[in-house]
Formats: C-alpha cells, structure tokens, sequence
C-alpha cells in the first residue's frame, strides 16, 4: 500500500510538471516547441506538436516563429518540415527579419533557398 500511495504521488506530481512544461513560456514568449526546434530533433518536435498545446505558427513576444528558429538552425529537412505544416518563411518578426535573414545571419546558406 505504501509503494502504491507513492507511485500514485510521482505520478501526480510527474502529470503537474509536464502539464508545466507544456504551457510554459519564457519571458520572451519562447516555448517548448522552439526549444524542440533549436534542438534539431524532429521527434522532440512531433512530441510537442502532438501534445496540442502550442500551434506550428505561434510566435513568441519578438514575433519569431517556427520559420525563425528553423531557419536559424540551417536543417534544410527542419524548414522543409515546417513549410508542409504551413508555417511562412516570409513572416517579419518585429525588428523585420524573415526565416532567410536569420539563416544568412547564422551563415545557414542551404536554408536561405
């Protein structure tokens, strides 16, 4: 019975801290699905998208969106991905640059086409 309340409680508290996890923004309005992007892992991505809580275009308090952090990281099949999904690569963030300005910033040649 003891090791019962026990699993019971980690479960609990395990169900609390991805329910965090999941809703949680940073002081710049980034999430948990730009950090599945900036992570390169298109699994860590389908995890986050599966899950439902934040939508393939959502953009975080600086206006970057999916197109930003893709494009930032340089992984052709990361943009090609996103763009099926319908996220536009030629959304201005709020200082006014698309996906291909952050990926020529970062040197990204193959993902400024």
């Amino acid at each position: 019975m003891r090791y019962a309340k026990a699993s019971l409680r980690r479960r609990c508290v395990c169900s609390d801290i991805r329910q965090s996890i999941r809703t949680q923004v940073n002081k710049s309005g980034t999430n948990l699905l730009h950090w599945a992007i900036w992570s390169g892992s298109i699994e860590a991505i389908e995890w986050v998208i599966a899950r439902g809580t934040f939508a393939v275009d959502y953009h975080n308090y600086l206006g970057c969106s999916a197109a930003h952090w893709s494009a930032t990281q340089g992984d052709v099949s990361l943009c090609q991905y996103f763009a099926r999904k319908g996220v536009r690569f030629d959304e201005r963030n709020k200082a006014g640059h698309t996906g291909v300005h952050k990926a020529a910033w970062y040197g990204k040649r193959e993902a400024m086409q």
